[in-house]
């Protein structure tokens, strides 16, 4: 760029979109989840950040990648969002472009959940960051926050949620469809039982309960 820094920086970012253009079709199966909890424990956020490998993974450039997404989702607050995510025009897209330029592997920032202002907010990252719960307490006194029985609290039930990895927080969320996959399953499981129809019913019921 003949000593030109801003024509130099143009190149490095243009070398480093044409990599991740070049590299978009890779399978991203590993990395890691970053996560962030404020001081106060009024905010929290984790951010599922893919690469190719699990050396990659462990390379100080891509821990740096992480705490800058955390950094950006952070700056953003309320305004953080899934298209804001994915814009290749938004402060997130092109700090990936530049990583996938610099470590040669394709990456990708599928999720992320932010929590903030509602409560006391607690994290379990399970596994290096392979696993990551986030979960919020409502009417947490500051003199309750403050307890190691509470602290204590927090954490175990985070684990619980990591060791059921449930799909759903609650009934009202699971949809019909995946409510009549399990009907189906539970029917045909009971259907050379010679029981009656109705029965059969009260049973899948059951099970589906």
């Amino acid at each position: 760029a003949n000593g030109n820094f801003e024509e130099a920086t143009t190149i490095l970012r243009k070398k480093g979109l044409a990599s991740a253009a070049k590299k978009a079709g890779r399978a991203t199966s590993e990395g890691l989840i970053g996560h962030a909890v404020s001081a106060d424990n009024q905010r929290g956020t984790l951010v599922e950040v893919n690469c190719e490998s699990d050396f990659v993974a462990r390379t100080d450039d891509f821990q740096q990648l992480i705490k800058n997404i955390l950094a950006e989702i952070d700056k953003a607050g309320d305004s953080a969002s899934e298209a804001w995510l994915t814009d290749p025009n938004g402060p997130v897209q092109p700090l990936v472009a530049a990583a996938i330029g610099k470590l040669g592997e394709n990456m990708a920032v599928p999720r992320f959940v932010r929590y903030a202002g509602q409560g006391y907010v607690g994290q379990y990252i399970h596994m290096g960051g392979k696993i990551g719960v986030q979960v919020e307490f409502g009417g947490v006194t500051p003199a309750i926050a403050g307890r190691e029985e509470f602290v204590t609290l927090v954490k175990e039930i985070a684990m619980q949620i990591a060791a059921a990895s449930p799909a759903y927080a609650s009934r009202a969320e699971v949809p019909a469809d995946a409510l009549e996959k399990e009907r189906a399953i539970y029917r045909a499981q009971m259907e050379n039982s010679g029981k009656p129809a109705n029965v059969i019913e009260k049973i899948v019921d059951g099970k589906l309960g």
